[in-house]
């Protein structure tokens, strides 16, 4: 499948993503006022900020351990995500208070193994990771089936 859906998963940078859909996640946040506070990592030239979005940086997230991709750690909240990011795209990202830092290769492919509950647009991906089960750790709660 390729196209805006299946794009992503042949092809990176600039031939899926160059941060149009920034617009696209005020609107849907504006919408869903319940997606506060925001964890976001926006592949794009123009700080978030400057489009009304208030956000930080995702951080916190734990590597998963060899041969488990799917149960890395990553803190409970709303996280958006550009496709470029979790498919392991390097890259820098602003942080929020109008500074930027680099992101390394693959630091949030942990998302690929996680079903997005929407989309900003085609380039966006929007997920909500729930907090600790009981006698658990944290891992994300929307799966993509095997």
């Amino acid at each position: 499948m390729v196209g805006p859906i299946g794009g992503p998963k042949h092809l990176i940078h600039s031939n899926v993503d160059w941060g149009q859909d920034l617009l696209f996640l005020r609107r849907w946040l504006k919408e869903h006022p319940e997606a506060s506070p925001l964890k976001l990592a926006y592949c794009g030239y123009f700080d978030p900020k400057h489009a009304g979005i208030e956000y930080t940086a995702p951080s916190n997230i734990e590597a998963p351990k060899l041969g488990n991709k799917s149960q890395a750690e990553i803190p409970p909240g709303w996280y958006a995500i550009s496709v470029n990011f979790i498919r392991g795209f390097p890259f820098f990202i602003y942080n929020g208070d109008g500074t930027k830092s680099n992101l390394p290769q693959n630091a949030l492919a942990c998302f690929q193994h996680l079903k997005p509950v929407a989309t900003a647009g085609y380039s966006i991906y929007i997920y909500h990771v729930r907090g600790n089960p009981p006698g658990g750790t944290r891992k994300s709660t929307s799966r993509v089936p095997p």
